[in-house]
């Protein structure tokens, strides 16, 4: 039994490593319009996201901290606000519904 305390222990380390990569991805995105404002949206795991709205001069105008799957309900952290609607995750970024941007704004 001595001799398979060590495998056993890799085993665990090794699955215990591999559930923390698989669940602990972030996505993130930055966008800018013409003007010079900008909006990055991270994406953390599936179904969670927080997204900062940022001026001309980089000034923090919102900071959403979000939870989607065909619709997503945001919340401000600088003014309290709540914001809900339809989305799709796969196609959308949740900087046009947060931040005002247009999908041309996005490519």
């Amino acid at each position: 039994m001595r001799k398979h305390r060590k495998y056993i222990f890799l085993f665990f380390i090794i699955s215990i490593m591999t559930i923390a990569a698989t669940c602990a991805c972030a996505e993130t995105h930055t966008y800018k319009d013409k003007s010079g404002a900008s909006c990055t949206e991270q994406r953390v795991d599936y179904g969670a996201a927080t997204v900062i709205c940022s001026d001309v001069n980089g000034d923090i105008l919102a900071n959403w901290v979000c939870e989607y799957e065909l619709e997503y309900s945001c919340r401000n952290t600088l003014t309290g606000q709540v914001q809900k609607g339809g989305f799709d995750p796969l196609s959308d970024s949740l900087c046009t519904h947060l931040c005002g941007f247009s999908k041309e704004d996005l490519k």
